[in-house]
């Protein structure tokens, strides 16, 4: 039997396409997940926004087709997908070069473990590797997986020859170890639950120091209210803030704070699409 679609729904999926490319003209940054839009309007999309000079990041679920992915990336689309979506090696180094001719990125979130407990579909270790040399930008977490720091060093190198970034998560007490990893040139991202003596602060200066030598940064996730005093060391130090609690008094000492973070933002290419997430 022939499925009936209503003239509503239509209308509803046309004007929100519609209203979808206004955005894109109007140079916003664009995110948007790869099964939200028909196909054709994502591409139209994409080409209008980087016209435009925005960028457009679509978000990989694995619903597009490897080729409709190779066709975004080189109209300019940033990609960001995971292992958990599945995409095997070979793929993500061809989605990846046809990034490179749209001069936009790849960036991968590894979730699973680094070695030694790899299940099939996940990537391996080697595997990953290859994948930071090859230019791909990997962010990992050690929320579920404590991580090897000498691995993460590995990781971080064959993303440093590849041009690329390892964007490290942190959570736990800051260790010394962060800043061998910042000697690598990795992004690191902390919570401000990760300083709550003296001496992690000075390490945190330590890490952001390093990690800008190389030409990285340390990023602070503030949730709580931690000593003022702290925050400004950070950003004296030249690290990013980013306060989750978007709103505060005009007579809060928060808001002096907040408002010099603002001037300053990380790279893009520094964080997994959201700035004030400790994944």
């Amino acid at each position: 039997m022939e499925k009936k679609i209503s003239v509503d729904y239509l209308d509803s999926e046309m004007e929100k396409a519609f209203n979808f490319l206004n955005r894109s003209i109007q140079g916003q940054t664009i995110t948007v997940r790869d099964d939200q839009y028909d196909y054709s309007w994502l591409m139209d999309a994409v080409k209008t926004h980087r016209q435009r000079g925005g960028r457009f990041r679509l978000v990989d679920s694995g619903f597009l087709e490897p080729g409709q992915i190779q066709w975004m990336a080189e109209a300019g689309a940033d990609l960001y997908t995971s292992d958990s979506v599945g995409r095997g090696e070979h793929d993500l180094v061809f989605f990846n070069k046809a990034c490179q001719k749209g001069h936009s990125i790849t960036a991968l979130f590894h979730h699973g473990p680094l070695i030694g407990e790899e299940e099939e579909e996940r990537l391996s270790f080697s595997q990953l590797k290859n994948l930071g040399s090859s230019g791909i930008y990997i962010h990992i977490s050690n929320r579920e997986h404590s991580r090897d720091m000498s691995l993460m060093n590995e990781l971080a190198y064959s993303c440093s020859k590849g041009g690329s970034w390892l964007v490290y998560y942190h959570h736990g007490p800051l260790l010394s170890d962060c800043v061998f990893l910042a000697e690598s040139g990795s992004w690191i991202h902390i919570s401000d639950q990760n300083l709550t003596e003296e001496e992690h602060i000075h390490m945190a200066m330590d890490v952001q120091k390093t990690a800008h030598s190389a030409g990285a940064g340390l990023v602070l996730v503030v949730d709580s209210m931690i000593k003022i005093s702290w925050l400004w060391d950070i950003i004296r130090s030249g690290g990013f803030i980013f306060f989750k609690n978007r709103h505060f008094d005009y007579k809060s000492p928060f808001r002096a704070v907040q408002e010099q973070a603002l001037q300053r933002l990380p790279d893009f290419k520094g964080y997994y699409l959201n700035t004030t997430a400790l994944p």
